[in-house]
């Protein structure tokens, strides 16, 4: 799979490797920094033999796209153990779920009850999450520790509770946050959250209670204000 930025590109355009069309999947992604076009997922059915190569991508009815140069080599490249050598960007596009990246609001109210922003905070590296309802507000920042690896999540809320957990991403399967809190009058607990995209607009939540809730959230569609400022509507 090779991921590289592009505009204007449709979600069904053909793919070329030396000027001849080859199986494959397109899927189509945004950009942190929208000057920079969409975010394209190449991914080859078959590769071409080893040496270097050209792709390219053609819209239904279009012209051809710019080439890009791709090596195919006889062995992949030694890849690192350190985990200080990993960005979440990384952890997020090899496991499918750079897809969480964007606002999530409830189907049924459209964000009156529920609404989650994932956005990075610092590019590549911290995702900042804030989510809302009618009761409180929370804040929580996502991020690798250098130490071991792990993707931690810590924050706190409007009430004054506070978390501290992990996450676990399963790639073409679910991502599980798992989170030790304390209530705003000391109490401690544990609680297990599953996400699971159904496509890439629409995220399932469950929180693993006694009773387990379920919540349907739907991506929402960013757009403009009156004074020009940035905003998402479902």
């Amino acid at each position: 799979t090779m991921i590289v930025s592009g505009r204007h590109i449709h979600p069904q355009a053909a793919i070329f490797v030396n000027g001849r069309r080859v199986s494959g999947t397109l899927r189509l992604g945004t950009n942190s920094r929208p000057e920079e076009g969409l975010r394209v997922h190449i991914t080859l059915e078959k590769l071409p033999p080893e040496g270097m190569h050209l792709v390219q991508l053609m819209n239904p009815g279009g012209v051809f796209s710019n080439e890009l140069i791709f090596l195919v080599a006889a062995k992949a490249p030694q890849k690192t153990t350190s985990p200080k050598d990993r960005t979440l960007r990384q952890v997020l596009e090899q496991s499918g779920w750079d897809r969480l990246i964007g606002t999530w609001v409830d189907a049924e109210t459209k964000g009156q009850q529920v609404r989650t922003t994932f956005a990075w905070k610092v590019e590549d590296r911290v995702v900042e999450v804030v989510s809302r309802d009618p009761q409180r507000t929370s804040v929580a920042l996502m991020a690798i520790d250098p130490r071991n690896g792990n993707i931690f999540h810590t924050g706190a809320d409007s009430q004054g509770g506070a978390f501290l957990g992990n996450w676990k991403f399963v790639k073409g399967k679910e991502a599980v946050l798992r989170l030790g809190f304390s209530s705003p009058e000391g109490q401690q607990g544990v609680l297990v959250i599953r996400h699971r995209l159904r496509d890439d607009n629409t995220l399932v939540v469950t929180l693993e209670l006694p009773q387990p809730v379920t919540i349907t959230l739907v991506r929402a569609k960013a757009g403009k204000s009156k004074d020009g400022s940035s905003n998402s509507s479902p």
